[in-house]
């Protein structure tokens, strides 16, 4: 089994090296983003609120201040036991408590790995996505990147086994990422 975790800065290209990993090599992702929606969907509100991004930084302080803050990690390590799958990706992992217990679960068969792009290339992929979460406003994007230092959010790329630059074309990330798989699946 391998268990690759997937961190990185808001638009640096977490969600598409996942996309290809599950596409290419046959990984399942599981998210952590998905576990928190779960819990608004569960307290009746919306998916589509222009603060989502913020609604879902709340609440996984809420939950990590009242039940620890390994709370979201457990959550993803318990499904990833339930999972038939010798491949998995724990999706955006945050703070350092997110990978902790999969490093402990999985041991040498967890690796974090950080796509890295500049502040720059991100804004720039955010404005063309458009998502629900995204903004085109630079003094906003800085807004989310000081409120996400504040929470602690790169806490788990500093215990990264390996770093990708994302700064290119996607076929450049998908080189990249096919090298490294070379790597870790032999």
């Amino acid at each position: 089994m391998i268990v690759l975790a997937i961190t990185g800065k808001i638009g640096s290209g977490k969600d598409t090296t996942s996309d290809y990993l599950c596409s290419k090599y046959g990984f399942k992702a599981l998210s952590f983003a998905d576990l928190i929606d779960e819990k608004i969907l569960e307290r009746g509100q919306s998916l589509k609120a222009k603060n989502h991004r913020k609604i879902q930084q709340d609440i996984a302080f809420e939950f990590r201040t009242k039940y620890g803050m390994d709370y979201w990690a457990q959550e993803l390590v318990r499904k990833a036991q339930t999972m038939n799958s010798q491949r998995l990706i724990f999706k955006e992992p945050r703070v350092r408590e997110d990978v902790l217990p999969a490093i402990k679960e999985f041991k040498k068969n967890f690796k974090i790995i950080e796509i890295v792009a500049s502040t720059q290339t991100r804004f720039e992929r955010l404005k063309l996505r458009a998502g629900p979460k995204d903004t085109d406003n630079y003094q906003d994007f800085m807004i989310q990147e000081k409120r996400e230092e504040s929470l602690q959010y790169y806490e788990a790329a500093k215990l990264a086994d390996f770093r990708i630059i994302n700064e290119n074309n996607v076929e450049v990330l998908y080189k990249n990422l096919d090298n490294l798989m070379k790597h870790l699946l032999n």
